[in-house]
């Protein structure tokens, strides 16, 4: 007798990232928007149309200088992930950037 099977359908990486609780951008080789997750959605206040293709340095006001920038710019230099927490005025809340490579 054969083992029951799963008929299960696997969720899609969009679906797992929607559900998650802390917000998740992720950006395209010129640092524009190209995802924003639901949680992410409510911290901007915005839906996720009026994110998508922004710059993600501007969205937060980043400076050339700014905690944000440089993390991203690590990440991406050294292929490695880098972490930054800083207070954003624009979101009037404090942030743990993760840049993954």
């Amino acid at each position: 007798m054969d083992a029951p099977r799963d008929h299960r359908v696997a969720p899609s990486p969009d679906d797992i990232l929607a559900s998650f609780s802390e917000a998740v951008l992720a950006t395209d080789s010129a640092w524009r928007i190209a995802y924003a997750n639901p949680a992410a959605e409510r911290l901007w206040r915005c839906g996720a149309g009026a994110l998508l293709g922004r710059d993600l340095f501007a969205s937060l006001n980043s400076g050339p200088a700014d905690g944000v920038r440089l993390c991203c710019e690590a990440s991406r230099a050294s292929g490695e992930r880098a972490a930054v927490t800083t207070f954003s005025d624009v979101v009037g809340a404090w942030l743990e950037v993760g840049g993954a490579p």
